[in-house]
C-alpha cells in the first residue's frame, strides 16, 4: 500500500518517521501488517528476525529505513483521517 497523502499527512509522517527511528523492528513490522494490511512485509522482512529478542535480527539497514517510512505513512494517512483504522486480529491468531 502506498498511500498518496496530502501536505499534512508528509509533515505528520516525517514526525512520525522521526519517532520510530530507535523502535524496535519486529514489533514495526507487525504494527504495519496490522494498519496497513501489507502481509506482503513478512516475506520481505521476515526472514530477517530469528527470534523476539531486539538482538535476534539480521535485517539490513535500508530495509528497516523502508519499514519506518511505509509505517509512518500508514499512521500518517490515519492520522489525517483519510482511512480507518483496520480491525483488530481475529481470536484465530
Amino acid at each position: 500500500m502506498k498511500p498518496n497523502p496530502a501536505p499534512v499527512s508528509a509533515e505528520i509522517a516525517a514526525q512520525a518517521a522521526f519517532r520510530l527511528a530507535e523502535a524496535d523492528i519486529a514489533p514495526l513490522l507487525m504494527s504495519y501488517v496490522q494498519l496497513s494490511g501489507d502481509a506482503s512485509a513478512l516475506d520481505e522482512i521476515g526472514p530477517h528476525i530469528n527470534g523476539p529478542w531486539n538482538f535476534m535480527e539480521s535485517v539490513p539497514p535500508a530495509l528497516k529505513t523502508s519499514l519506518r517510512e511505509r509505517l509512518a505513512q500508514v499512521l500518517a494517512v490515519l492520522a489525517a483521517g483519510e482511512r480507518s483504522l483496520p480491525p483488530p486480529p481475529t481470536d484465530a491468531l
